[in-house]
This record gives structure tokens, sequence and C-alpha cells, in this order.
């Protein structure tokens, strides 16, 4: 896995993932990596904590399938 960068904002972070081709919106196809995790692997990480709240937490993930589809996950 890479190191995770660090971005003003989780926009900018998922700007720069599609730019290099993460294009695909793995949230709305959370069944498919729940149920062939193996299928999945996690290439970049992107956390981002709110100034004004720590408990607004948001995590983005690069993640390429074993089939090459490139796309982003985010919690």
């Amino acid at each position: 896995m890479k190191p995770t960068y660090h971005y003003t904002t989780v926009l900018e972070a998922l700007k720069d993932l599609k730019e290099k081709g993460f294009d695909h919106d793995f949230n709305l196809h959370t069944e498919a990596i729940k149920s062939n995790p193996n299928d999945y692997a996690v290439h970049h990480v992107y956390r981002y904590e709110g100034d004004s709240d720590p408990d607004e937490e948001s995590v983005v993930y690069g993640i390429i399938s074993s089939s090459g589809k490139k796309g982003v996950f985010v919690s």
C-alpha cells in the first residue's frame, strides 16, 4: 500500500484519484467487495478530520480490483 496523502479536502483527494484513473464508485457496489474481499486491494489512503469537530472524519480509499477496475470508497 502506498503512503497516506495529505490533501486540504476530501474533494481534492477524490479529484487527484480520478486523475489517476480511480473513477469507479465502490460505495455503490459494496456487496461485491463484501462477498469477495480478496479480489480488492487498497492502493491509496487519505484520512480527513474536520477542524472544528474530531468526530467529523472521512477516509478516502483508492482501490484496485483483481480485474483491474480502479475506484474509490469513502467512509
